[in-house]
């Protein structure tokens, strides 16, 4: 059971809620019921939740820029990817407005640790510590995750190295007592993630570019699956902003249901045979 401290507020679901033990310190007992399905659990509490509630766990949310052919490599500035001989970065600035900046502040203003690929966190670790705004204090303050194949230095302060056994420590991660895990970039380990179905919230922040080449946020190795839209906003300069949940499995069926012509059992075949010459 993983029913270790915390240094911030765990997303209770309200079903948890609705159904406590008549055991558990008092005040956690008497907890308003709020229509929100997400709450804030007070400090005190933490342990009573977690260790009453085991199937508690800390979401993986991927945070994107994305372009329409699914780029998410250097949108920040020209320097700040050119792997690959990536010559495109910056790509996000013409698109920027009022709405993506309310956006990407709500999804700060959430507690969060962030989870990093190798690259990711040495373009952000040679950047933040050196500012102090929002988002430095944001980032600066909060525990960091980087996945790597090797050991690698770790100048950014609280910073935990996962390598090994990455997925079997990824998955005891979500299951520690902490914050949400919030994931910007990092196209290697969001492969990995992917693969393992281990996102559960997709931030996809759509801007309409195409690149045609860098590195991309679905690859080969995603599995197949169904995601919920649960928000979709345009903005001003034309970007959608996107966020899914994971919801299982792929669901398919056929659009008509008519029984397939003659024809179209010979086409089928003849794909069948082509398919097993492959």
């Amino acid at each position: 059971m993983f029913c270790h401290s915390a240094k911030s507020p765990v997303p209770v679901n309200q079903s948890v809620l609705t159904n406590l033990p008549a055991v558990g310190p008092p005040d956690c007992r008497n907890l308003t019921r709020k229509k929100s399905h997400l709450h804030s659990v007070p400090v005190n509490c933490r342990l009573y939740f977690c260790c009453t509630n085991p199937n508690i766990m800390r979401k993986i949310i991927l945070v994107n820029f994305i372009t329409l052919d699914g780029v998410i490599q250097s949108p920040g500035g020209p320097q700040e990817d050119t792997s690959g001989n990536f010559q495109w970065g910056g790509w996000v600035a013409p698109f920027g407005d009022d709405m993506l900046h309310k956006k990407l502040m709500a999804v700060m203003e959430q507690p969060f640790d962030l989870l990093l690929g190798r690259r990711t966190y040495d373009i952000f670790a040679a950047h933040w510590p050196h500012y102090d705004d929002f988002v430095g204090k944001k980032f600066n303050g909060a525990e960091k995750f980087v996945v790597s194949h090797h050991n690698i230095p770790l100048p950014w302060e609280h910073t935990t190295l996962i390598t090994g056994d990455v997925v079997a420590q990824l998955q005891a991660l979500k299951k520690t007592d902490g914050p949400d895990l919030q994931v910007y970039g990092s196209s290697g380990l969001v492969q990995t993630l992917l693969k393992h179905q281990l996102v559960d919230i997709a931030h996809l922040w759509l801007h309409p570019v195409t690149i045609g080449s860098g590195k991309r946020l679905f690859e080969n190795g995603t599995l197949p699956g169904s995601w919920k839209l649960t928000d979709a906003i345009p903005t001003s300069t034309g970007v959608i902003l996107i966020t899914y949940e994971a919801a299982g499995a792929l669901q398919t069926r056929a659009i008509d249901a008519k029984p397939p012509s003659a024809a179209e059992l010979e086409r089928r075949k003849k794909v069948q045979e082509e398919n097993a010459k492959s």
